[in-house]
């Protein structure tokens, strides 16, 4: 029955922010006085008083360096706005107390005292801070933040629709830490049937930036614009609002500035209401690791989006696992011409049985940048997650938020091995209660296993919280994502995010 459990789970998928932190008459997401409002009882978020409102500077920022960082960004803020809000879940990757504080910043780049939040987050533990939570922020505010803390954190930031709109979406991104001058997004279509993607952009640097967006399909360059980002100010980008690109455009974007920048995109389906939201990248590598892959299972299917992030051709092969064991497919290579997207489907690959779950590598002669995309038509929900630079993989990761069955949301941990002998490892709970909980698991060489909050019998139900994520015997190295649906809430209440190796 367990084995049936992580199955169906694999059909789950996850990482909402705060929709389930809020009683059940509370708006969704939403904090509240009670320890529960945060993800330990030891994260406090506070808001400062009302005093007269007076523009200030922004904050000294120290640049991330590796997989954890003291200063994170996240392009997108919104209060209500357009029926649109956002929650950032903040978890500290230290074993000392930190300090956490967020800043504002509205289009202009102006931010001011009343908008900074800061909260005290124990070790291993997370806090959120629910953008509508606070009440000096102005209604229908559209904007950016900057997170900074004493200690090296990680967060995830979640974008849904309020929770008396309708339809319902949700979609979640890791926060960046490491602006570069050039992003890479492998989404970027604009009225391809009822898709269309919003690329937003913040501005990393002190001084503004002047971003020149680029727009590739396999022909070549199908269009560019050029916006304007003051300094830490951020831009959404609705291409289907752009008359320099053409209509049924399915294209990669490459953003270029003369300042740092960081930067997300989207696709939102109007037909079926599906939303997915990933991070952009600025570099890519030469291989990319997606932990969790579907072909026709249980009415779920997924696909790699895989964009060259180099101005050469490049050569492309997706070799893939099953889940469980059996023999692994490598596909016959595919050139992708320069800054173009190329998008694999299992379905298209006859050798790749129905019903499969499954791992898979992405393996290129060049650097190229890769999401993958999950989504159920039928049941009109869908999510997409970054793929991993093996580089990046680490023996031990984090992750910011688990559920079990906490107002209808649910969570699975899918660790995905990058080496090739065994992993013991170990996932440790931290939930909202002080309460601590364990599991142990052996994650097979190139393999996957998912730990499901739901088969865990030490969690009881209501259950909130975060975790880490260890190798316990041996150097082998991890990467996971984290999956959330609730089926009862209707919409696309679906979402998923990457685990924080460090």
């Amino acid at each position: 029955m367990a084995a049936l459990a992580r199955t169906r789970f694999a059909i789950l998928l996850v990482g909402l922010l705060a929709l389930s932190l809020a009683p059940l008459t509370a708006p969704a997401g939403a904090q509240t006085p009670t320890p529960a409002a945060t993800a330990t009882t030891a994260a406090t978020a506070t808001t400062t008083p009302v005093p007269t409102a007076i523009p200030t500077a922004g904050p000294t920022l120290t640049p991330g360096t590796g997989p954890a960082a003291s200063t994170l960004y996240v392009p997108l803020i919104l209060n209500r706005a357009a029926q649109l809000e956002t929650g950032v879940q903040v978890q500290n990757l230290s074993g000392a107390t930190a300090t956490v504080t967020i800043t504002y910043y509205d289009q202009d780049g102006r931010t001011v005292p009343q908008w900074v939040e800061t909260a005290s987050v124990g070790p291993n533990a997370s806090t959120t801070f629910y953008t509508p939570g606070n009440p000096n922020l102005p209604a229908g505010f559209v904007g950016s933040a900057v997170v900074q803390a004493t200690q090296p954190v990680g967060a995830i930031v979640n974008q849904q629709t309020q929770p008396d709109a309708s339809p319902f979406y949700v979609g979640t991104f890791v926060a960046p830490h490491a602006p570069a001058t050039s992003v890479f997004l492998p989404y970027a279509v604009k009225q391809v049937g009822s898709r269309s993607s919003t690329i937003t952009v913040q501005n990393a640097g002190t001084v503004p930036a002047n971003v020149e967006a680029r727009f590739f399909t396999p022909d070549g360059l199908a269009g560019r614009f050029q916006v304007f980002v003051p300094a830490l100010a951020s831009r959404r980008i609705a291409l289907a609002d752009r008359p320099e690109l053409p209509g049924n455009m399915d294209a990669a974007a490459v953003l270029l500035s003369d300042q740092p920048i960081v930067a997300i995109g989207d696709v939102y389906d109007r037909s079926t209401g599906i939303f997915q939201l990933s991070t952009g990248d600025a570099s890519g590598a030469t291989s990319q690791l997606a932990p969790l892959l579907f072909k026709a299972r249980g009415g779920w299917d997924s696909e790699i989006r895989i964009q060259n992030a180099t101005s050469s051709a490049v050569t492309v092969r997706v070799a893939v696992q099953p889940t469980g064991g059996g023999a692994q497919i490598t596909t016959a290579p595919v050139t992708v011409a320069p800054n173009s997207p190329y998008t694999f489907r299992p379905a298209d690959v006859p050798d790749l049985a129905s019903g499969l779950v499954a791992s898979a590598q992405v393996q290129a002669s060049g650097n190229v940048v890769a999401v993958v995309s999950q989504y159920n038509v039928g049941n009109r929900t869908g999510m997409v997650y970054n793929a991993f630079d093996p580089a990046s993989a680490t023996p031990r990761l984090s992750v910011p938020l688990i559920f079990k069955d906490r107002n209808g949301f649910n969570t699975g941990v899918q660790v995905q091995n990058v080496d090739n002998s065994d992993a013991q490892a170990r996932i440790t709970y931290t939930l909202s209660t002080g309460a601590t909980a364990v599991e142990f698991a052996v994650v097979p060489a190139g393999g996957s296993y998912t730990f499901y909050q739901p088969d865990n019998d030490q969690l009881p139900a209501g259950s909130v919280g975060s975790a880490v994520v260890e190798n316990i015997a041996g150097g082998q190295r991890l990467v996971a994502i984290v999956n959330e649906v609730n089926y009862a809430r209707g919409g696309d209440a679906s979402s998923t995010y990457e685990g924080l190796n460090y």
